[in-house]
């Protein structure tokens, strides 16, 4: 019997064992039971033989203490500053729920939240840009419809499925690793996204519409990058710009 797991980035369980395994883990960063996050990680593996990013962030340590629970105010943009812990965003109204070590570890401001080893559930409706600037923890987003996404990635890993409409999705890691899975709805002209990695590791399931054609430009100088080929078709594109200096990207159309 499994009496403790500790000291390792990620632990990947079947679902029905899920409830067993967290209680017995300790500096863990996350557990998982697959999914493009998991693609992701072992995408980094494979390229990189290792993935040190991911050690940025651990299992909180001590007692958490709720520091927050009410409303919060946007104008329809919001920035998550995450170095450490676990946040989750999803659809719903305007609610965050923070736990902390300390108090100071939590800010927050109209549009915008500043976390440092919290675990805090974010849910918010009208949105339509999201900022994540992250330098360690886990961020899960779910279910968020947007036309703009900008995420900066140091350390640590996000993991996100988003809706899109016509607009701009930038991606830079230079360090942690990004998975998402990106779904568009049907849009004419163009749209853009572009993936830039010095270090980190970008994991793209993309979804596209059958209107909506794909352009794709890469540039690698150093690490690897798997990218489509172009789509010519509907009365929309996406242009997917791909820069790699190293790291690992790797964008796939399912």
């Amino acid at each position: 019997m499994v009496q403790e797991i500790r000291d390792v980035a990620v632990v990947k369980v079947p679902e029905r064992l899920r409830a067993y395994v967290e209680p017995k883990i300790r500096d863990v960063a996350m557990v998982i039971s697959g999914g493009i996050l998991m693609s992701a990680i072992k995408l980094g593996v494979e390229t990189l033989t290792y993935l040190a990013p991911l050690k940025a962030f651990r299992k909180l340590r001590g007692p958490l203490v709720e520091v927050y629970n009410g409303e919060f105010q946007h104008s329809g943009e919001l920035e998550l500053e995450v170095s450490g812990g676990k946040v989750h965003l999803s659809k719903g109204v305007n609610h965050v729920v923070a736990k902390c070590r300390d108090p100071d570890d939590f800010e927050i401001s109209p549009g915008r939240l500043s976390i440092e080893g919290c675990e805090v559930e974010v849910t918010a409706e009208g949105l339509h840009r999201l900022i994540l600037n992250v330098a360690g923890g886990y961020v899960n987003v779910s279910g968020i419809e947007l036309t703009t996404l900008i995420a900066d990635i140091a350390g640590g890993a996000v993991d996100a499925e988003l809706e899109l409409l016509r607009g701009a999705v930038s991606i830079e890691a230079s360090g942690g690793v990004f998975a998402g899975r990106l779904s568009y709805k049907p849009f004419e002209g163009e749209s853009q996204l572009r993936i830039s990695t010095a270090g980190g590791v970008v994991s793209i399931d993309l979804q596209l519409p059958e209107e909506v054609g794909l352009a794709v430009s890469k540039s690698v100088v150093g690490g690897v990058a798997r990218v489509p080929q172009s789509i010519n078709r509907g009365r929309g594109v996406l242009s997917l710009t791909v820069d790699v200096a190293g790291g690992a990207a790797e964008v796939k159309v399912i």
